[in-house]
Parts: C-alpha cells; sequence; structure tokens
C-alpha cells in the first residue's frame, strides 16, 4: 500500500507545482485572507462575547482556526470524489480499479495529495497565527493531532460514503452538498454553537465538524486532553458508524457499475 500511496502522491504533486501561477495565487489567497480576517476580527472585538472566552476571547482566532481548519476537512470529504470523478473524465478509472492493487490501496493513495493539501493549507493558518500574530503559544501538540486524526478518519468516512453517489449515478452527490449547508449553519464555523437554541445545538452534536472545531480550538489554546475527550468521542463515534457504511455502499457502487458497464461513463 505505501508504494502505491507515494506512486499516486508524487504524480499528483508534479501535476500540482506544473502550474506555477496556480500555486503562488493560492499563497497569496492564505495569507490575504488571513489579514482580512484578522480586521474583522479587530472590528468585532470591541464587542466581544464572553462565549469566545473558552476559545482564546478573540473572534480573529475563532475564525482563524474555523477557516484553517476547514480548509483541511473540506479537501479530505472531497478527496475520493473528486479522485473519482478525475478518473471518469480522464477514462483512467476503471483501468485503476481492475489493476492488482487493492482497493483500499488504490483509495488512500488516490485521495492522498488531497489530504496533503488541505493539511498544508492549514499547517499555513497555523504558522501565520502563531508567529506572526503570536497566537496559540501554550498549544496541546498531542491533543492537536489526536484531533487532526479522528477528524480525517471521519471525514473521510463521509467522503467514502459520497463518492458512491458520483460511482453509481455519474453526477455530483446531494451528500456533501447537503452536509455543507448544515455545517455553514450548525457547525460552528462562524460563531459558537452555545449561540443556537438548545435543540439545534443538539442537532449539530451529529455533525463532525462540530467536533473537530470545538477539540482543535481548545487544543490550539492549551487544554488538557481530559476536555478535549468529548469531542475525540463524537468523532470516533461517527467514524465508527459512518465508515462501514461508507465502505459497503462504495463497494456496493463499483460492483454495480461494472454489471453495467459504465465505469468509464461520466
Amino acid at each position: 500500500m505505501t508504494r502505491v500511496f507515494w506512486a499516486f502522491l508524487r504524480r499528483d504533486f508534479l501535476i500540482w507545482t506544473s502550474y506555477r501561477l496556480a500555486f503562488f495565487w493560492e499563497l497569496m489567497t492564505t495569507v490575504g485572507g488571513t489579514f482580512v480576517l484578522f480586521f474583522v476580527g479587530k472590528a468585532i472585538d470591541a464587542g466581544a462575547n464572553v462565549r469566545l472566552a473558552r476559545y482564546g476571547g478573540s473572534y480573529f482566532e475563532f475564525l482563524l482556526v474555523g477557516i484553517g481548519f476547514l480548509n483541511y476537512l473540506g479537501g479530505v470529504s472531497s478527496a475520493f470524489n473528486s479522485s473519482i470523478q478525475e478518473g471518469q473524465q480522464s477514462g483512467t478509472l476503471e483501468v485503476i480499479l481492475v489493476s492488482p492493487h487493492r482497493l483500499p490501496a488504490i483509495l488512500v493513495g488516490s485521495s492522498g495529495f488531497y489530504h496533503f493539501i488541505g493539511l498544508s493549507r492549514f499547517v499555513a493558518y497555523f504558522l501565520l497565527g502563531r508567529f506572526l500574530f503570536g497566537l496559540w503559544q501554550d498549544a496541546n501538540y498531542l491533543g492537536a493531532l489526536l484531533v487532526l486524526t479522528l477528524s480525517a478518519l471521519a471525514f473521510s468516512s463521509l467522503s467514502l460514503l459520497a463518492s458512491s453517489f458520483t460511482v453509481a449515478f455519474k453526477k455530483g452527490d446531494p451528500i456533501l452538498g447537503v452536509y455543507g449547508l448544515l455545517n455553514f449553519a450548525l457547525g460552528g464555523l462562524l460563531f459558537p454553537v452555545d449561540l443556537l437554541p438548545q435543540w439545534l445545538q443538539r442537532a449539530s452534536l451529529l455533525l463532525p465538524l462540530t467536533h473537530a472545531l470545538e477539540g482543535m480550538r481548545l487544543a490550539l489554546n492549551g487544554y488538557p486532553l481530559a476536555d478535549l475527550l468529548p469531542s475525540l468521542a463524537g468523532l470516533a463515534l461517527f467514524s465508527l458508524v459512518v465508515l462501514p457504511a461508507g465502505a459497503l455502499a462504495f463497494i456496493w457502487s463499483i460492483n454495480l457499475a461494472k454489471d453495467q458497464g459504465s465505469l468509464v461513463q461520466y
């Protein structure tokens, strides 16, 4: 599996770096976007709510973690789907799937670059916040790593479920679309979840983004592992439920496409 993973990663990295203007634009977007968030946060901090004290007391910091971490998790949640669509468009999907490599190795390898890009973006936001704006001086790095790992697993599970729709029906799946809307409204991206009515707060616990952002914000603000356990447990439970469902749905969709002879169709 390791050899397959690095082969896919090298291929995708060479394609990405061949577009130098796109690389430069992404870098400038990250840096420029961070400064925009900083000034938005400064404008709002004058009337900052006490609810932000748990996350460092700064709306800029709250937003930076939300936007930065979502850059990683968004890439993870669409990784399998993007890889499948690329294979359908280029006509290589069938060749890859009938290769002698095992399906888990193909999935991990073909999605590896999306993880790499998303993680690079998050690290860029973290470095800007840490060294340019002086945030997260006492970060719990072990806790942040645990949140990152379980978040990647949870969002990969969701991506696997969504990609099965693409394989079976050849169109953009509704799963990520609906899920993205719920995240924006309930996941704690732009405001603390406890601003919501109680029934919506309970509903937000069904979203892995809620647990991922809560856990990452607490970890970066130096909270001990004991305080991160609810977030870690929520991510683990989501993965335990959705990962098997996603795997079964994906295998079903592959078998359906093979029976219909539609693997190469898009």
